[in-house]
């Protein structure tokens, strides 16, 4: 599994994503073997959908890379139904349904990105932008504005 997903991440660095694919692909594969994980969890690990969580966002990051927005997504809600206490998985969900159109969807996982940092400017922003793409101006300059208190020398919240 790690050298598959070593791999990966080479090749993904070096924008190479999709040579990757089948990399995480492979460790993707090895990690849903019932009879491999029982192996990791008698070795004391029991982190496996920690691990299978990070190689879907992974792979989603490198799908994105190569514009395949749809497939993107799938991994990325796979990673964010394993750990939805990750907020970089739930960003990254959030925005690639936003740019899907997907408001009511990207909305929502917005909204668990702000759950899990309420103070987070950025986040407050990003409702603001989902309230105004679906037409609740008012709803929208809220948002802002409370982001612009939360962080007044941020540009975006202006």
């Amino acid at each position: 599994v790690r050298m598959n997903h070593g791999l990966a991440l080479e090749f993904a660095r070096h924008d190479r994503h999709k040579e990757a694919l089948p990399y995480f692909d492979r460790a993707i594969k090895l990690m849903q073997d019932k009879a491999f994980n029982q192996g990791i969890r008698d070795n004391g690990d029991a982190s496996e959908a920690h691990t299978l969580a990070q190689y879907l966002f992974e792979k989603g990051n490198s799908l994105s890379e190569l514009e395949e927005a749809q497939a993107a997504l799938v991994q990325y809600d796979k990673a964010v139904a394993l750990r939805p206490d990750r907020y970089a998985y739930q960003n990254r969900l959030a925005f690639s349904l936003v740019q899907s159109r997907q408001y009511q969807r990207g909305f929502e996982a917005f909204l668990a990105c702000f759950s899990l940092r309420p103070t987070e400017a950025d986040m407050v922003n990003n409702l603001g932008n989902v309230y105004m793409a679906t037409g609740r101006g008012e709803l929208a300059v809220r948002s802002y504005r409370l982001a612009h208190r939360l962080a007044p020398s941020q540009t975006d919240s202006l």
